[in-house]
Formats: C-alpha cells, sequence, structure tokens
C-alpha cells in the first residue's frame, strides 16, 4: 500500500484564530491519528481523501484560580470527504465548562480586599486554555468518535478485544453487586454486638459492603486491562484512547502502572481487613 493513497487535509477557522497554536497543534493531531488508523488497518482501508475543518475552537481560563476560576471550551469540527470510494460526513461540536471554587481563609480574604478586581478579571479578562487537560481529553473524545464513525463506515467490526471489554465490564458489574449482597448478610448476620441498633448495622454492614464491591471491581477490571494483548492498545479506539490518556506510549509501562494500583487496592483490602474490621 503506497503512502499516497491517503489523502487527508486540515484546515482551521477562517478570520481571526485566538489561539493558533493549539489549533494548529489539535488539526495535525487529527491528521496523524486518523492517518495512523488507516494504516494499521489495511484489510479495511483502501483509500481516502478527507478533509478535517475545525471550524471553531474556543478555550479560556477565567479568574487566578486563589478563591475560584472557571474554564470555557467550545469545539466545532468536521471531517467530509470519501473513504473507500464512499461519502463520509461527521460534525462533532462540543460546549463545556468547569468550574472551581475553593474556600478557605485566604479565599475569604480575597474576596474582601480584592473583590471588585476578581469580578472583573471573570467578566472582561481571561487566558487562553487551549493546552489545559480538560480540552486535551475533549480532543481524545472527538478523535475516537471520528475513528470509530470511519470503522462504521466501512464495515468494519469491533474488534475481539473490545468485545471482550464490554463483556468484563457487565460481568465485572454483577459480580461487584453480588459481592455487596453477600458481604452485606454475612456481616449484618454476624454482627453479635447487642448494644448497637438495627440501624448502626445496617450502616455499617452498608459501608463495608460497598467498599468490597468497589475492591472486587477494581482488581478485576484492572486485571482485565493487564492481560490484553498489544495490539489493544495499538489499534483499537478505545485502547488507544486509553493509553494517551495513561500519559504514556509504552504498553509496559502502562502495565506496570496497572499493577501498582492493583497492589495498593489489595493492601487497602487487608488494611480493612486487620485494622477495621474486627
Amino acid at each position: 500500500m503506497r503512502g499516497d493513497d491517503f489523502q487527508i487535509s486540515v484546515r482551521g477557522p477562517e478570520g481571526y484564530v485566538e489561539d493558533p497554536q493549539s489549533v494548529n497543534e489539535y488539526l495535525e493531531h487529527f491528521r496523524m491519528q486518523i492517518l495512523d488508523h488507516f494504516q494499521q488497518s489495511p484489510e479495511y482501508f483502501r483509500e481516502a481523501d478527507l478533509n478535517i475543518t475545525l471550524k471553531d475552537f474556543t478555550a479560556r481560563r477565567y479568574g487566578r484560580g486563589v478563591m475560584w476560576f472557571s474554564l470555557r471550551w467550545e469545539i466545532e469540527a468536521y471531517v467530509t470527504g470519501t473513504v473507500n470510494g464512499r461519502e463520509f460526513d461527521f460534525p462533532v461540536y462540543v460546549k463545556n465548562e468547569l468550574n472551581v471554587r475553593k474556600i478557605g481563609l485566604i479565599s475569604i480574604h480575597r474576596m474582601l480586599t480584592e473583590g471588585w478586581d476578581l469580578y472583573s478579571t471573570y467578566a472582561n479578562n481571561y487566558d487562553l486554555a487551549g493546552d489545559h487537560k480538560k480540552v486535551k481529553l475533549t480532543i481524545d473524545d472527538i478523535t475516537s468518535q471520528i475513528l470509530i464513525a470511519l470503522d462504521q463506515k466501512v464495515g468494519r467490526p469491533l474488534p475481539p478485544t473490545t468485545k471482550r471489554i464490554y463483556a468484563v465490564c457487565w460481568s465485572l458489574a454483577i459480580l461487584s453487586g453480588l459481592s455487596v449482597f453477600v458481604y452485606f448478610i454475612m456481616f449484618s448476620g454476624n454482627y453479635s454486638n447487642a448494644s448497637d441498633s438495627r440501624l448502626t448495622i445496617v450502616l455499617a454492614s452498608a459501608l463495608f459492603g460497598s467498599i468490597s464491591g468497589a475492591s472486587v471491581f477494581g482488581i478485576v477490571f484492572l486485571f482485565s486491562f493487564m492481560l490484553q494483548p498489544d495490539d489493544y492498545f495499538v489499534k483499537d479506539p478505545v485502547g488507544r484512547k486509553m493509553l494517551h490518556r495513561s500519559g504514556t506510549k509504552s504498553v509496559l509501562v502502562f502495565r506496570l502502572v496497572l499493577f501498582f494500583v492493583l497492589c495498593v487496592i489489595a493492601f487497602l483490602i487487608y488494611f480493612l481487613k486487620t485494622q477495621i474490621i474486627k
């Protein structure tokens, strides 16, 4: 397969661009992710001629972050063209906002002394936030949506690994629910302290039962990802997004991180069993 079988052009917003650096960075991100997706699956993608248009990109951070700050971002993109000779048109629009409030002595002091300045900052001034982690996660989600839409267009089935992941998620939910129920029955049935009320017994059972269920869910869920083949984190859109969000490009490092988290969960279960639940 020749490299010129895939033509992917990118175009940013027309007119004034508030944050050209982020726009160029994310356009190149879209182009490279789609191109890599095509090259990883030559049996499904023979040729493509796509245009990626980032019509609107706005990411602003209001406030100074001492008492509060507000993050607002709006992204509108279109992917049009042909894939394997078929017309492809996929619009994406995301508008979101994140508000963070901080309460404390420093915040109260600043509110009393610089309240008007803070209001003016929020109302009139802002910092560009194209590189904020929340914005980057949104870009990753958009990329995953585009790749899944491309797979559906050419009739590519979900990879077996993805189907197994979905099946595992359902199984984990059922297993966790059963573990909570069984633990609830066992704990309340063996609770012999007559001085405690029935309500106390029920609340304690629900608390430790929930901890037990969440622990089982976490262990089985993370362990299932450790067993996935390397191709899952390279070819599958969901696996690629997960690897990207972990902050590393190495599948081995990602597995080591999962193993560390499993060890932490196991230690917490042991601590609860030996120190709290007696």
